[in-house]
């Protein structure tokens, strides 16, 4: 699906609240690979990444390893969750929890990061 996606140059965006399993699901330890943008939008504030994994070549940053961590809710995938932060978040502060452009590792660093994972190797 990922080469399929990225050959038709579809538009796919995985919005992903918090730490809600549905948008992880199959998990990339089973094998899978995700296609698109991934849109995080978190308590600390909301980012984007391109192609979920980055492109080095572009300068742009995968997700952090804390995407992957565990535990993952259920509940939190039912999409009044996902409009209240709109309404209560994006709305109210677009500085901090909208996102116009992806995540660099300039910007990811001047987020408060220190460390984020490309292609299983951890980059201090």
């Amino acid at each position: 699906w990922v080469e399929t996606s990225e050959e038709m140059n579809l538009a796919v965006w995985r919005h992903v609240l918090e730490n809600d399993v549905i948008p992880r699901v199959p998990f990339e330890e089973w094998g899978y690979l995700h296609s698109g943008h991934t849109i995080w939008f978190k308590e600390e504030g909301c980012s984007s990444y391109y192609m979920h994994y980055g492109d080095e070549s572009l300068g742009y940053v995968g997700v952090p390893s804390d995407f992957y961590e565990r535990p993952f809710s259920i509940e939190i995938h039912f999409s009044n969750h996902y409009v209240d932060y709109m309404l209560t978040k994006s709305l109210m502060d677009p500085d901090k929890y909208y996102s116009d452009s992806f995540e660099t590792e300039a910007s990811f660093q001047l987020r408060g990061h220190r460390e984020y994972e490309r292609d299983a190797i951890k980059i201090v």
